[in-house]
């Protein structure tokens, strides 16, 4: 008889226990995630870290295909009107496929290619060094220059700035970055989210 309430109250009190609420756990990135009573444990936490992670990562990237790379390219095609520039310049890597295209849409043979590598300098001033150099002899032209995206605005804006020196310049891109540098004369999309185009490498 004495075992049967022992027995008893165990479960009474392991039932009171469960019942009892236990604060909110403010565990996922400083916000309150779960209204549960039984805290997390660190595994949990980590799962829920590393699927949050993943979520924010698909929720901020956008998939650029080929297909609306190709769409967009006619569109900014249409956009510059083509006594504006003689030949076409695209900025290493984005720039290149995008001059490559616009050229066949409007029949400009002439294309070159302006590659840059950005370092540290000093906290305030990185520095911009060329890497790839276009032809030594454009002088006197008008060219379009054109990369896929306008994001620091610092590679486009020194590119910009070289090759204005002994050229006329107008500018174009696909996508600008509403924090940016340098806002090219022709763009389509201002985004803030990360753009993975069919050239970037995803592994």
């Amino acid at each position: 008889m004495s075992r049967v309430r022992i027995r008893t109250a165990e479960l009474k009190f392991s039932a009171e226990n469960f019942n009892e609420p236990v604060p909110r756990q403010k565990f996922f990135d400083g916000k309150i995630f779960s209204r549960g009573r039984i805290p997390p444990s660190p595994l949990i936490k980590f799962l829920l870290h590393s699927a949050y992670d993943d979520l924010m990562d698909v929720m901020k990237k956008i998939k650029y295909t080929w297909r609306q790379f190709q769409r967009d390219a006619e569109k900014l095609a249409g956009l510059v009107p083509k006594d504006k520039y003689n030949c076409i310049v695209g900025i290493s890597l984005g720039g290149v496929p995008l001059a490559a295209l616009i050229g066949k849409i409007i029949g400009q043979k002439k294309f070159y290619t302006i590659g840059y590598h950005g370092y540290r300098g000093t906290k305030k001033q990185p520095v911009i060094k060329k890497t790839i150099s276009y032809n030594p002899d454009l002088k006197n032209k008008k060219i379009l220059l054109v990369d896929d995206i306008s994001d620091t605005g610092r590679t486009f804006k020194k590119a910009y700035g070289d090759l204005s020196k002994n050229n006329k310049v107008v500018s174009a891109a696909l996508h600008i970055k509403p924090k940016t540098a340098f806002i090219p004369d022709y763009w389509l999309h201002r985004t803030e989210k990360w753009i993975q185009y069919p050239w970037d490498y995803d592994n």
